[in-house]
């Protein structure tokens, strides 16, 4: 009896280590989104260390699900992390155009400073106008 509590107990690090992939396959995408950004951040009460390329991933399938706040928080990482402004410029349209503001100021700014698309002040003014009409506020500097 010994013997087989023994074998459980080695054996159960595999099969819980064997779990996680598909639990991970399971989740929402909001779930994914928070595993993301632990994984950037790095959390100790949870056990996660940080690892940005496994976090910016998980974010990157919440996106793809249509998840407007990973789109735009991938499209925040591809202009500041990666600086891959194409990239960037297309995950913020992809939250522009359901209406996030800060993403619709963030397009702004790619087309403004000729970052992922062609520089083109109609568009940026456009997307500015969008992002102050859903509520998006520069924050003044002190």
């Amino acid at each position: 009896m010994y013997r087989k509590i023994i074998f459980a107990l080695l054996l159960m690090p595999f099969w819980a280590w064997s779990a996680v992939p598909s639990a991970v396959n399971d989740t929402t995408p909001e779930e994914l989104l928070r595993l993301g950004l632990n994984y950037l951040r790095g959390n100790d009460s949870l056990g996660i260390y940080m690892n940005k390329e496994k976090g910016i991933e998980l974010i990157r399938r919440a996106a793809e699900q249509g998840y407007v706040e990973s789109q735009f928080d991938l499209g925040f990482l591809n202009y500041t992390i990666k600086k891959d402004y194409k990239q960037a410029a297309y995950w913020y349209r992809k939250a522009a155009e359901q209406g996030h503001a800060t993403a619709q100021y963030g397009l702004a700014l790619c087309y403004e400073n000729g970052r992922g698309v062609k520089r083109d002040k109609k568009q940026a003014e456009y997307w500015k106008k969008q992002a102050a009409q859903n509520g998006f506020k520069l924050r003044k500097e002190r």
